[in-house]
């Protein structure tokens, strides 16, 4: 008896710590971090940190990796990241937002968004992955560039080390 009601106490503690990841994995909880990531884009507002680790991040340990060797390779030069991708725009403004997500899979989803920035209309796609329990930005696009984020940091990165951009000079 002691040892049915041990394993039930157990099984319920394993539900419970299984919850966050199972039932946080929605379109509702994507749309939530979205506009949670475009509120800061307000016009006293600062805007995200794309090379963020840890429980602060908000791209995908992957796509934070690209953007960190994109800033060593450029060395403090604006290249692609002059612009911030996620509001198509070097100054911020961000108001009448709106979103609509489709869930690709348990783990992944896209956000549409679509929001007008110091009066201009805006639309800008995000690639979401579920990743260390909450939703991570994985990719950036927008009509206004053929290239997702990945592409052109990808390209840039490859164009940097080419000519020699990161890298120590040893006498």
């Amino acid at each position: 008896m002691m040892r049915a009601h041990l394993v039930r106490i157990a099984l319920f503690i394993s539900m419970c710590a299984l919850a966050p990841t199972v039932f946080a994995q929605t379109a509702a909880s994507a749309q939530a971090f979205v506009e949670k990531v475009y509120a800061s884009y307000s016009a006293d507002g600062s805007t995200v940190n794309l090379s963020g680790k840890g429980r602060d991040a908000v791209t995908s340990s992957s796509l934070a990796a690209l953007v960190r060797k994109n800033q060593r390779l450029l060395r403090g030069e604006a290249g692609y990241l002059g612009m911030d991708p996620v509001c198509q725009c070097q100054d911020h403004d961000v108001k009448d937002m709106h979103v609509d997500v489709h869930m690709r899979t348990k783990t992944r989803a896209d956000a549409n968004a679509s929001f007008l920035n110091n009066g201009e209309q805006q639309r800008v796609k995000l690639n979401l992955l579920w990743q260390s329990g909450q939703w991570r930005i994985d990719d950036i696009s927008s009509p206004n560039d053929t290239r997702s984020l990945r592409q052109a940091l990808a390209q840039e990165n490859r164009e940097a080390a080419k000519a020699g951009y990161g890298t120590s000079v040893r006498k």
